[in-house]
């Protein structure tokens, strides 16, 4: 009796377990799609074709080597991974006032415009007259903050607020005289004349300290060199600039006997030109030349220092 009763026990468990049967398995095209891919792109054969940037590097996470495979720039490839490494730094416009964002790995950069610097941009640049003459050719001026240019008489503003413009034929401070071709100390072979004869004055040098360096000697306003020179090769002030002949009137030339310039000079007045204390210990006797005319002088006194009493120099303790 209980043989035929575990039998029919165990038909009726096994009846109940395939019942839900119906819910296990599904139809082909429900099962296609579960199992369903987006097909890649360039599958077929994907190595040997042109690299693609949604295949390496959207589809699949890229290094910087694959990602150079599609793009064949590294230029390209580096503002690229710039953005796909840690994402776009630029994103939330950090530079201020115009400034241009450059994205980089893990940081960003700003290029600002004229008149502004900072991290982001953010300081605005005050060049007053104090420095460079706040950008002025001739005469600046601070009003509210901000610099006025403006040119002495015989010339107006140019457009752009700071060069000037001459408006006369001979405007003051530019002087267009050619180059002298007759010296002075040439007389014909003869000796200096009487009226410099009685102008000359030994000069001694007395105890300055003799200079180690050499000088460049150059003939006066040639600023350009030999022909054929390298230009990179030409002593030159740091930041000076070309000097046309005659449009600086307040240079000067020291010559030495041979006729060879060796020291150059600012004219402080028609008694005075300033020159470096080591350019005295070049030559006992030497001529002043400007705006390619000669004065035979000779240095009668040095300061090295000054201070105005009354309008005139002395040498300050």
């Amino acid at each position: 009796m209980a043989g035929p009763l575990c039998l029919v026990l165990l038909g009726v468990s096994l009846a109940g377990l395939l019942l839900p049967g119906g819910s296990v398995f599904l139809s082909p095209e429900r099962a296609s799609s579960v199992l369903g891919r987006v097909r890649r792109a360039n599958s077929f054969l994907e190595e040997m074709k042109k690299g693609n940037l949604e295949r390496e590097c959207m589809e699949e996470t890229c290094s910087f080597e694959e990602a150079r495979e599609v793009f064949e720039d590294t230029a390209k490839t580096t503002e690229f991974w710039n953005k796909y490494a840690d994402g776009d730094q630029c994103e939330s416009s950090p530079c201020q006032n115009e400034g241009r964002c450059k994205d980089g790995l893990g940081e960003y950069t700003c290029a600002c415009l004229e008149g502004y610097e900072g991290k982001n941009c953010e300081l605005s640049m005050r060049k007053l007259c104090s420095v460079d003459n706040g950008g002025c050719e001739q005469f600046c001026r601070e009003e509210q903050s901000s610099v006025v240019c403006s040119c002495a008489s015989g010339y107006v503003l140019a457009d752009n607020g700071k060069s000037c413009v001459s408006t006369e034929p001979f405007p003051c401070g530019k002087t267009t005289t050619g180059r002298s071709k007759r010296s002075v100390i040439d007389h014909g072979g003869q000796g200096p004349s009487e009226a410099e004869a009685g102008m000359q004055e030994q000069y001694d040098p007395g105890d300055l300290p003799a200079t180690q360096s050499t000088l460049l000697l150059l003939p006066f306003n040639e600023t350009d060199g030999s022909p054929g020179e390298d230009s990179s090769s030409v002593i030159r002030i740091v930041g000076g600039q070309d000097c046309k002949d005659g449009e600086c009137p307040w240079q000067a030339l020291l010559v030495n006997e041979e006729n060879e310039g060796f020291c150059g000079g600012t004219i402080l007045s028609e008694y005075y030109v300033l020159t470096a204390a080591h350019c005295l210990q070049q030559a006992k006797k030497f001529t002043v030349r400007a705006n390619g005319t000669r004065t035979r002088r000779k240095a009668t006194r040095s300061h090295t220092r000054w201070r105005w009493s009354s309008g005139r120099p002395s040498p300050s303790a």
